[in-house]
């Protein structure tokens, strides 16, 4: 503001040494300037569409009611000769309304939204647009449009995010393409989606799967997206309905295009469901799209109830796991890798019959219904060789004794070796008795 000034009254008690009157009156004069500029705001004509302030503004309070989001461009800085002159601006209107400098200038801009109901006064000291003081939203809902730091806790309750791996988290599970895929920055950024290749001209992009959710629905869609890479065209995402036959019922929110070159900023939009609503999806993608690979990021995507974005949360994504989720990649558990399909093609079931192929080697001696089977350390000479045959004989020599013979060997060892517990074949003319103990039970003939 430009200083009030004193009449110089001269000694007293004449003062003929002091100012002219003509001069008095001037710095009088000057001085209701000065007054009447700092006097009480007057609105300025409402604003209804997207446009640039001028000078005529500044001094007033302009009121904005716009009927789709746009942008109101600041007056030049370089015509704005008094630093101390403010301008308030409020947003009347249900839309989102983005501050911009003066076009064909570099002029700094200290607020870059009015949210639907905020008001904010600007002044131009210092060579730049800066917020004296921001009014809040005219209802209870509050949006912060850039970072949040508090020296307490903060408290709330966030609404569920019903969109499956909105950041990457799980790969590239849940979307149907992957233009976009999944990816882990290398600066701490964390999972986000990015274009592998190149991008020219390109309109397009991926669907998640669709989710369930009814008509009638108000849901808030919000996400990160950057455009550094860009060197043309705009990132964007936006929710669509379809009924219960798959068919699409049109769009129901959409963020705001992000021209090329704009770092991480969240974006989001608003809608309700239409009449038939069954089922959702969302959609991220580029509209004429021109830049190298990794050019584009999404990340943070989240679909919520309400009318607001909140904190980004992964509930789809933990109920997806709590399931029976689909690994792109084998997990480990202890450094251990669990059998499955792929590393055991034919795995053994201990619950219904198979049928095993090939040979199977054990380490240990399996048991079956808790017997022992025979092989070739427990039982050293089965039978074996062309002709298969076992023969038993009776030997009455020395101890009695029924010995047996594989083959046509020699005789390999003995069955019995006393009178008692034993069992004997004698010949008896015609056939064998079989003896067991001291008594014939029967007798052996060829038919």
């Amino acid at each position: 503001m430009t200083a009030l000034q004193k009449v110089n009254l001269g000694t007293a008690p004449a003062g003929s040494d002091g100012d002219p009157v003509r001069a008095a009156f001037v710095k009088g004069n000057s001085n209701v300037d000065v007054l009447a500029a700092q006097a009480a705001l007057t609105s300025a004509t409402q604003i209804t569409a997207a446009q640039a302030l001028t000078v005529n503004h500044v001094g007033k309070r302009v009121n904005i009611n716009l009927a789709s989001a746009g942008t109101i461009n600041m007056p030049p800085l370089s015509v704005v000769t008094d630093q101390d002159n403010v301008l308030l601006l409020r947003n009347l209107g249900t839309t989102v309304v983005t501050l911009a400098a003066a076009a064909s200038t570099s002029d700094w801009v200290g607020l870059t939204k009015l949210n639907p109901g905020e008001s904010a006064m600007m002044d131009a000291f210092g060579g730049a647009w800066n917020v004296l003081m921001r009014g809040r939203a005219r209802l209870d809902n509050e949006i912060v449009n850039g970072s949040l730091t508090v020296g307490g806790k903060v408290g709330g309750v966030n609404s569920p995010n019903m969109l499956l791996n909105g950041s990457g988290e799980l790969g590239s599970i849940g979307w149907a393409t992957a233009v976009f895929s999944a990816l882990v920055g290398g600066f701490g950024e964390g999972s986000m989606f990015s274009n592998a290749a190149a991008l020219s001209n390109y309109s397009g992009g991926d669907y998640s799967t669709r989710f369930t959710c009814g008509a009638g629905v108000a849901l808030t869609l919000q996400g990160e997206i950057i455009t550094g890479g860009l060197t043309s065209g705009t990132a964007q995402m936006q929710v669509v309905a379809y009924d219960s036959g798959g068919n699409s019922l049109g769009q129901v929110c959409q963020t705001s295009a992000v021209a090329a070159g704009q770092s991480a900023k969240l974006y989001w939009g608003t809608g309700t469901t239409p009449a038939n609503t069954a089922s959702i999806a969302v959609a991220k993608y580029t509209n004429s799209g021109t830049g190298a690979a990794y050019s584009v990021f999404f990340r943070r995507i989240k679909v919520a109830l309400g009318s607001i974005p909140d904190l980004h949360s992964q509930e789809a994504s933990i109920a997806y796991l709590i399931g029976t989720p689909a690994f792109t990649g084998r997990p480990t558990f202890a450094g251990k890798t669990p059998w499955d399909g792929g590393n055991l093609a034919n795995p053994a079931t201990t619950d219904t019959a198979q049928t095993f192929t090939g040979a199977k080697t054990f380490s240990a001696r399996p048991t079956f219904n808790g017997a022992t089977p025979w092989d070739s350390l427990n039982l050293p000479r089965p039978v074996q060789g062309a002709t298969n045959n076992i023969s038993i004989g009776w030997s009455n020599s020395g101890q009695p004794s029924l010995s047996y013979s594989i083959d046509s060997g020699a005789a390999t060892g003995n069955l019995v070796t006393t009178d008692q517990h034993s069992v004997r074949l004698i010949w008896n003319g015609s056939g064998f008795n079989v003896w067991v103990d001291g008594g014939v039970v029967g007798t052996l003939k060829l038919a």
